[in-house]
C-alpha cells in the first residue's frame, strides 16, 4: 500500500464506458487505475461531478444536520466502529473485470445499509414525548420511511425487530433507543413464557459468563489498533527536507516581541493583504547576536530551493512567533484552527548565475499542502542595509494547466533546458515577466517583519548589486516562520 497525498486537478475516463481511469494531481503525476474510492466529501469530485450520481436530500427528517468535528489526541481507549462498506467491496471485488450485476448488486446493498443507518438515526428525533418546541412537535409527527415505521409499530405490537443480514446496528441497538424513548410493547417473545423466572435467570446468566469469557481473551481495540495500524506522528507545518539542525542558544536568548503593534496594511493590485508590522522586536541585537554565534551550523539543505544557507530557530523562540501570530495576525489573515508552525534563520548567498530553474522565479509556501490547509509566513529583516532587498509580490498571467506545467518543468528541467523553453534566464526575479506580474513590493528595512497569505506568489527582492554585501558576514539575515493552519470557514 502506498499513500500519495496531492490535489486532484483532472479526473479521467473511458469514453464508451464513463468508468473512471486515473487522476491528474496538481504535482502533473498521473495516478491510473481500475477502481477509485471517492472521499471527496461533499465536493463528490468523482461519483457527483463526473459520473453524474446526484445528491439525495434527506433534511425533511433530518433538520439537525451540521456537525462539528476536531481531531484531538488520544486521551482514551477508542470505540471500535466495522466499515461495513469496506467489508461489502471486499465481498464484491471484481476480479475479472468489472460487470455490471456486481454494480448493481453493490450499490442496492449500499442503498439498503445507508437507508436503514438513517433510519436509525431518525428513530432518535421522531419517537420522542417532547414538545417544547417547533422542531420537536415536527419530528414527532413528521411522516418517516416506511421501514421505520413498520419496525417501530412492529417492536410496540410485539417487543421484536425484524433486521435484515449484515445491518450495522445491531437488534440491542435498536431495542435500547426504542425502549430509552418511552415505547413498551405491548407483548413479548413468547419463548419466554415457557420458561419460570429461575430458569430464565440462569439462561441469561450464562450468556453473560460466555461474552465475559471470550471477551477475556481478545485484546482491547486501542491495542490492537496501535499494534496493526499505529498512527504516526501529527504533520506539523515543516516540509521534510526542512527538519535540519536547530540553533543552539547556550546564553538563553529570548525574543523581546513588540507589545502593542501597530499594523500596517499594504494592499497589493490584486486586493491582497501584506500587514507590516515596525520596531518588531525591542531586542532586534540579540537574535543578530545569536545568529553570529552559531553561525558555524548555517548549512544549505539539499533539495531546497531556498539560495542560501538556513537554521531553525530554538523551539522556545519558535514558539514566541507563534503566540505573536495567533495574538495579532491570524485574525486579520482569516486563518483558521492552527496545525503548527516552524521558523528558521535565513541568508541569500548563492549568486544569481548559479541559480537552478526553481530560484529563478517565484513561488508559494503552500505549494503541495492538503486542500483544507493553508499556510502564513512571516519575514523579518535583520539588516541594516536595504539595498539588499526586501520582498515583491506577483500574480500568475498563465491559466492553471499552463502553470502546472511550469512549475513542473521549474522543478524537473536543468537550466539550459528551462531558459531555452521558456526564456527565463539565470538570475534573481525581480521584475514582471511574461508569466508572472508584480502587484506589489515592500522594502527591507532594518527590524521589519511582514506577514503575509503564503499563497501569494512572491520572492526575495534581490537586486545583487554588491555580491560581498550577501555574502560576507550574516549578510542578508533574516526570520523566517510559517504557519500551518485549516482554512478559515469564512
Amino acid at each position: 500500500m502506498q499513500r500519495i497525498e496531492g490535489k486532484i486537478i483532472k479526473v479521467h475516463t473511458d469514453a464508451p464506458s464513463g468508468y473512471i481511469t486515473g487522476l491528474t494531481l496538481e504535482n502533473g503525476s498521473l495516478l491510473e487505475g481500475d477502481l477509485f474510492l471517492d472521499c471527496t466529501g461533499m465536493r463528490s469530485l468523482l461519483l457527483g461531478e463526473t459520473l453524474g450520481v446526484g445528491y439525495q436530500d434527506w433534511s425533511h427528517w433530518l433538520p439537525c444536520d451540521t456537525a462539528v468535528a476536531v481531531q484531538t489526541a488520544s486521551v482514551r481507549e477508542a470505540v471500535p466502529f466495522i466499515q461495513k462498506a469496506a467489508t461489502r467491496l471486499v465481498q464484491l471485488f471484481p476480479a475479472d473485470g468489472i460487470c455490471q450485476s456486481d454494480i448493481d448488486e453493490f450499490n442496492q446493498q449500499t442503498q439498503t445499509s445507508i437507508e436503514t443507518i438513517r433510519d436509525f438515526i431518525i428513530l432518535h428525533y421522531h419517537v420522542t414525548n417532547r414538545t417544547d418546541s417547533p422542531l420537536w412537535r415536527h419530528c414527532r409527527e413528521m411522516a418517516v420511511p416506511p421501514l421505520l415505521k413498520h419496525r417501530v409499530q412492529q417492536f410496540r405490537d410485539s417487543g421484536r425487530v425484524s433486521l435484515s443480514a449484515d445491518e450495522l446496528f445491531a437488534e440491542n441497538s435498536w431495542m435500547q433507543v426504542m425502549l430509552g424513548q418511552g415505547i413498551v410493547p405491548r407483548s413479548h417473545h413468547p419463548i419466554t413464557r415457557q420458561m419460570d423466572d429461575r430458569n430464565l435467570s440462569e439462561f441469561l446468566g450464562d450468556i453473560r459468563k460466555d461474552v465475559a469469557r471470550t471477551l477475556m481473551k481478545l485484546p482491547k481495540h486501542h491495542s490492537f489498533v496501535e499494534q496493526f495500524a499505529r498512527a504516526g506522528a501529527p504533520a506539523d507545518a515543516a516540509p521534510a527536507h526542512a527538519k535540519a539542525a536547530v540553533a543552539p542558544n547556550p546564553a538563553g536568548v529570548t525574543l523581546r516581541l513588540n507589545p502593542a503593534p501597530q499594523l500596517q496594511t499594504l494592499t497589493l493590485s490584486t486586493g491582497a493583504r501584506v500587514f507590516v508590522v515596525e520596531d518588531f522586536l525591542l531586542n532586534p541585537d540579540d537574535a543578530v547576536a545569536l545568529a553570529e554565534t552559531v553561525a558555524p551550523h548555517f548549512h544549505n539543505l539539499a533539495g531546497h530551493p531556498y539560495p542560501g544557507p538556513q537554521l531553525l530557530l530554538p523551539e522556545a523562540l519558535s514558539a514566541q512567533l507563534d503566540a505573536f501570530f495567533q495574538q495579532h495576525c491570524a485574525g486579520p489573515l482569516q486563518v483558521g484552527r492552527p496545525l503548527g508552525m516552524y521558523a528558521r534563520y535565513s541568508r541569500v548567498t548563492l549568486d544569481p548565475a548559479q541559480l537552478d530553474p526553481r530560484q529563478r522565479v517565484c513561488h508559494r509556501d503552500d505549494t503541495d499542502l492538503d486542500p483544507s490547509h493553508a499556510m502564513a509566513a512571516m519575514v523579518h529583516y535583520l539588516f541594516p542595509d536595504e539595498a539588499l532587498g526586501g520582498t515583491v509580490f506577483f500574480r500568475s498571467l498563465m491559466s492553471d494547466a499552463e502553470g502546472l506545467q511550469f512549475r513542473r518543468d521549474a522543478n524537473s528541467l536543468d537550466g539550459a533546458a528551462f531558459e531555452a523553453k521558456y526564456g527565463v534566464v539565470a538570475g534573481y526575479m525581480t521584475q514582471s515577466n511574461h508569466y508572472f506580474e508584480v502587484i506589489g513590493r515592500v522594502p527591507a528595512k532594518w527590524n521589519r517583519a511582514i506577514f503575509y497569505d503564503g499563497g501569494i506568489f512572491h520572492s526575495g527582492d534581490i537586486l545583487w548589486s554588491s555580491p560581498a554585501a550577501y555574502q560576507s558576514g550574516l549578510g542578508r539575515l533574516t526570520l523566517n516562520a510559517f504557519f500551518k493552519s485549516l482554512k478559515s470557514a469564512a
